[in-house]
């Protein structure tokens, strides 16, 4: 027992306390100041159900892109995709598929895609357009493995191949992740922490083009179930170019098939004057293993997100 705690507090500590000197180093007002920033938009349809307080429950496919380390507790294969239908016509789709290795490890695969319509050209001498169209896309291929260091604590590597096209400009970069997830052993509670997007600059292909980091993200959180159809989770998240953000959601087993989700964004709304603006709200149809979930979030201004997922656990 005191060895399995030695190793839970050898490699828990170092990414809390790399998590909070991020804090210190990158803290405050940064928007505009990073590259790749579609790798802030969460991928999931149930995890958006929950206001994205997934990085303590990180189940299923869509865990791994919050926490690789979630992909080990699930000891069976599981393939499953999320599409979201963003604000202005953007497009953005998460396949993942998870499977055991052995009793005490795991491996992930993602990949994900955003596209975004084509926009009109325009410059100092054509403000309404020029008649020439360009678009944006992004995309991602990661991989992610996990142990289980104990019975009860686990913990995940991922590298994740990324790259940006812009209209006649590429850009291509090579990230990690890191993530434990740890289960107190009561009342379903499991304890959450990861670190993501950790790499180099990224510089499009131009010469006179300046290099920009990528958004690295420290997520902190805690999940549980207080009574058994009910569970509520609450997350701290500090990406590198921006403020603290406040999650937290609920998630109600209503039947067997059937679970009802809430969530809200703390610190993270949009220009808006109404209480919608930062929740989130879904559902979830699970049959024989064949799960549906849909989420709805509200923007304020920018408009309103729609996710759809689909996955399959055997």
């Amino acid at each position: 027992m005191k060895l399995t705690f030695k190793i839970i507090f050898g490699i828990t500590m170092p990414l809390m306390v790399w998590g909070q000197s991020l804090f210190e180093i990158l803290g405050g007002q940064k928007v505009g100041t990073t590259s790749a920033v579609f790798l802030k938009i969460n991928m999931g349809a149930r995890s958006e159900g929950l206001g994205e307080a997934y990085v303590s429950i990180a189940e299923g496919p869509e865990g791994l892109w919050v926490n690789p380390a979630g992909v080990v507790f699930d000891r069976k294969l599981s393939f499953g995709g999320n599409h979201t239908s963003w604000p202005t016509g953007i497009l953005i789709d998460h396949v993942g598929v998870t499977a055991p290795l052995g009793r005490y490890s795991a491996l992930g695969i993602q990949v994900a895609a955003l596209q975004t319509p084509y926009m009109e050209r325009t410059d100092e001498y054509h403000p309404f357009g020029t008649g020439e169209y360009f678009t944006y896309g992004a995309y991602l291929l990661g991989v992610n493995y996990a142990w289980l260091v104990s019975d009860r604590f686990a913990a995940g590597f991922g590298a994740k191949l990324i790259g940006e096209v812009l209209d006649d400009l590429h850009s291509f970069g090579v990230l990690f992740d890191f993530g434990t997830l740890y289960l107190v052993g009561y009342k379903d509670i499991k304890i959450g922490v990861s670190l993501v997007n950790l790499g180099p600059d990224i510089k499009p292909s131009c010469d006179e083009c300046e290099s920009f980091s990528v958004p690295i993200i420290y997520r902190v959180g805690v999940s549980g179930n207080p009574i058994k159809p009910l569970k509520l989770a609450f997350q701290i998240e500090k990406p590198s170019d921006n403020v603290e953000i406040f999650r937290m959601g609920a998630e109600l087993s209503v039947t067997k098939f059937l679970r009802l989700r809430a969530g809200y964004k703390l610190n993270s709304r949009g220009p808006s004057d109404t209480f919608l603006n930062g929740l989130s709200t879904g559902f979830g149809l699970n049959y024989k293993g064949i799960e549906l979930n849909y989420s709805f979030s509200n923007y304020g201004y920018f408009g309103d997100a729609h996710r759809i997922g689909l996955s399959f656990r055997k």
